[in-house]
């Protein structure tokens, strides 16, 4: 097999207007990973063992490319040639024109990919295994002048699925093996639920680029969040409708939820259609530092307590739903809630659904940080401290959520506040309204309080 030792590739452009395309050229395919570099030309690849199998797309707009018999060679494969991938590494399918799409290691070695029904669009579960391949032919053919000579599949035994069309990445020209960044995922909850991986993200980021620009001249690029809003508020994601104008003009709200606690609520009236607004996974082109990564919500017209950082979740409130509706929730606490003070106290006091009747419940309206005015159902505060009697010289409460994140408040604060609130949320947990405080202090799902 013939095989040139090549310096390491120059970095590339990641991130273009289109999504893959170029203009035919000698057929070779640069590899490099942790043993160098080879270049591959035609005859090696075929020299290397074949994969052949079924493969097929479903596109942004929802259109179902019916799976082909396609052969090429797998990323394994490939992967072998320089050294192989291990886990922790990611592998980069680069495009001729810089476009470039990276899989981790259980996307390029056990093909974990979500799959599509090709007859419906519907998510499936695969009946057999999936398989990446840099493709060279289909049906025995050279591929077509419009997506090759190369172009990555994912393939599979049956004819009998497809995948999201970013995975289909045309005129491939290189493959780059790297340790890869911490993977992540970001929720999507509404009218319809998605965990969307790194991987798709990043697509949505090639083909979608937004930019905002900060006051010191950073440069935050990503995807629009009106864009998001279309895969959680009941759209097709796939279909040119996914996002709903009638709906974000009638009014909701999206909550931006990092992975401490901490969330802003963004009006529909802010983000709708506006590409000033966007959802950042990189500034001045590589990823966010560690107090932002991987996600950052940016934009004009935002304060800076809704440029959240660290960003793991959108909640879509939509009005009359369950995911939304009036922000106190429910007249009482769902079955499992529960919160305990403990500490410097002379009772130790437990708020439950079974307890929530000891202490009078009352309904409240308060000025959210965020959001303004907002009405609230639970039990004041204050009284919970008052059953639990701290002792002379506690100066300190400690508030921690189901999630970890906590935060200190000065117990005179906190006792001066009448209409401080451990209200009852949608989602039958507890939640703190704190009125004049900041919204560092309005602590969701918290299970307990400490006196200090």
């Amino acid at each position: 097999m013939k095989r040139a030792r090549t310096l390491l590739l120059p970095a590339l452009v990641l991130l273009v207007a289109a999504c893959g395309g170029g203009t035919a050229v000698d057929v070779t395919l640069e590899v490099t990973g942790p043993a160098g570099t080879v270049t591959l030309d035609m005859g090696d690849l075929e020299d290397l063992p074949v994969t052949e199998g079924w493969g097929g797309f479903v596109s942004s707009t929802g259109e179902i490319s019916i799976p082909e018999r396609f052969q090429g060679v797998s990323l394994a494969d490939l992967a072998a040639e320089v050294g192989g991938i291990e886990e922790g590494m990611g592998l980069t399918v680069v495009a001729e024109d810089g476009y470039a799409m990276t899989l981790s290691y259980d996307q390029a070695i056990t093909g974990a990919f979500i799959a599509y029904d090709p007859s419906t669009g519907a998510e499936i579960t695969p009946s057999g295994p999936l398989r990446p391949i840099v493709a060279y032919a289909r049906d025995g053919e050279p591929l077509g002048e419009d997506e090759g000579p190369l172009r990555l599949e994912v393939v599979s035994d049956e004819r009998d699925q497809v995948v999201d069309g970013h995975w289909t990445v045309k005129w491939v020209a290189a493959i780059q093996i790297e340790a890869m960044g911490v993977e992540w995922t970001l929720e999507l909850q509404g009218l319809t639920d998605e965990s969307m991986d790194r991987g798709t993200f990043e697509s949505g980021a090639n083909c979608h680029e937004a930019s905002w620009t900060d006051a010191e001249g950073h440069v935050y690029t990503g995807v629009p969040l009106w864009l998001l809003a279309g895969r959680l508020d009941g759209g097709n994601p796939h279909g040119d409708d996914a996002y709903d104008d009638a709906l974000a003009e009638t009014g909701y709200t999206i909550e931006v939820i990092a992975a401490d606690g901490y969330s802003a609520v963004i009006e529909s009236s802010l983000f709708h259609r506006n590409d000033g607004i966007l959802v950042a996974n990189q500034v001045d082109g590589a990823a966010l530092p560690d107090g932002e990564f991987p996600l950052r919500l940016v934009g004009e017209g935002l304060s800076g307590g809704q440029m959240v950082s660290q960003v793991a979740a959108l909640v879509g409130h939509f009005p009359g739903d369950e995911t939304g509706g009036d922000a106190g929730g429910p007249a009482v606490p769902g079955e499992d809630a529960l919160l305990t003070i403990t500490g410097v106290v002379a009772e130790e006091v437990t708020l439950s659904a079974e307890t929530a009747s000891e202490f009078e419940v009352v309904e409240v309206t308060v000025a959210d940080p965020e959001e303004g005015n907002l009405d609230f159902t639970g039990v004041r505060l204050g009284e919970l401290l008052e059953r639990a009697a701290p002792e002379a010289g506690a100066t300190t409460l400690i508030f921690t959520a189901a999630d970890g994140y906590s935060v200190r408040l000065g117990l005179a604060d906190v006792l001066a506040c009448a209409d401080c609130l451990v209200a009852f949320c949608e989602e039958g947990a507890f939640d703190l309204a704190m009125p004049d405080m900041e919204h560092s202090a309005w602590v969701k799902d918290v299970v307990s309080i400490e006196v200090e």
